[in-house]
């Protein structure tokens, strides 16, 4: 690796480049010097460098002459699957990551991928997103003292005339206690989303994405472990939601308020050890409750849905095969069997005259 990092440090040498096989799982398991060999396996990995004449438009407003840039392009079954692209400043900070899909995107689009930025410091100060259809989602962090205090989420897209249009979605403020750990996460929606927006609900810690932290990254747990019964409550509720959480990052409750600052509900988490134990929504009208039980390998095997303190549905779970049971006045009314996510069986269920099921 003598020849690699020398050429990081002096980014030279267009030409040079390394060759790794790869396992389906990504992990990088043997050198190659040849290209051809490498390529007859299912996976293979190019290490390169390149001159700026190379960037793609996309990227070369963010690159500074100095630094290097490191090209990874991914190969299955020898076509090129995805390539990834990383500025490093003079001290090998990583300024800039990007990836993008090796499939041709719609003319005058953005191919679908992502851009991450970095400052000297190595704090992520904006992420660019791109889709299919060529929306682009920005979020730009704002720090103080290299602390977290706001992100602003931007929607990008083109009106039917072809003109560019800029949607203010919704800003976070972070808050923190005195010891710094992360206490409450204020959410504003700026505008109001729509039901095809969803992938805009999702709300991560910035750079918790790689999963670099461990144990303080911020957990939505009502979107991890999504329950249809609460669908209505997670996406475009309200106008500002409050976030708040415990000592390791979990959120514990969130509470919606209008845009005169009444509060619209509240949803709680409850945990119980390392396991989401229930939900609770509550507002002034209804109280509903999500509860979740376990396997002991620690994964979810029953929901249990309850509007004002009444059991209305009830899901478990084995291997692929769900069966989902509707009740009403506390009996079963209708039964789903669900085989890995498709319905293939539903039946009513009628009470016999002894007040029990067939």
């Amino acid at each position: 690796m003598r020849k690699f990092l020398l050429l990081l440090l002096v980014c030279a040498a267009v030409d040079a480049e390394e060759w790794y096989l790869s396992n389906a799982a990504g992990m990088l398991l043997e050198k190659q010097v040849s290209r051809f060999a490498a390529l007859r396996n299912k996976y293979s990995l190019s290490v390169d460098y390149v001159s700026p004449s190379e960037l793609p438009d996309l990227l070369r407003e963010y690159h500074k002459t100095s630094w290097p840039i490191e090209v990874h392009t991914l190969f299955e079954n020898g076509e090129e699957s995805r390539r990834q692209w990383i500025f490093c400043d003079e001290k090998g900070r990583s300024r800039l990551v990007a990836a993008f899909e090796a499939a041709p995107a719609p003319d005058g689009k953005a191919p679908v991928g992502f851009i991450e930025l970095y400052d000297e410091n190595s704090l992520i100060t904006a992420e660019h997103r791109f889709f299919d259809e060529g929306d682009e989602i920005i979020i730009n962090y704002s720090y103080n003292k290299d602390v977290l205090i706001r992100a602003e989420t931007r929607h990008k897209s083109r009106s039917a005339a072809g003109e560019e249009v800029i949607r203010h979605i919704n800003t976070d403020y972070y808050r923190y206690s005195r010891v710094a750990s992360l206490r409450a996460v204020e959410r504003v929606y700026h505008e109001k989303l729509r039901s095809d927006e969803g992938y805009l609900v999702r709300h991560l810690f910035p750079h918790r994405i790689l999963d670099s932290v461990g144990e303080e990254n911020f957990v939505n747990p009502t979107l991890a472990y999504g329950s249809d019964f609460l669908e209505d409550v997670l996406i475009d509720n309200g106008y500002k939601v409050l976030y708040t959480t415990d000592e390791r990052g979990r959120v514990i409750g969130e509470t919606h308020q209008d845009n005169e600052g009444n509060i619209i509900g509240e949803l709680l988490n409850h945990w119980s050890g390392e396991r989401l134990a229930s939900v609770t929504w509550k507002t002034e009208d209804e109280e509903r409750r999500t509860e979740y039980k376990y396997d002991s390998e620690g994964d979810r095997i029953e929901e249990r849905d309850y509007n004002a303190g009444t059991l209305e549905r009830v899901v478990r779970r084995e291997n692929k095969r769900e069966v989902e049971e509707l009740y009403m006045n506390g009996v079963v009314i209708l039964r789903a069997i669900w085989d890995d996510g498709r319905k293939i069986s539903e039946e009513r269920v009628r009470p016999n005259t002894s007040g029990g099921q067939r």
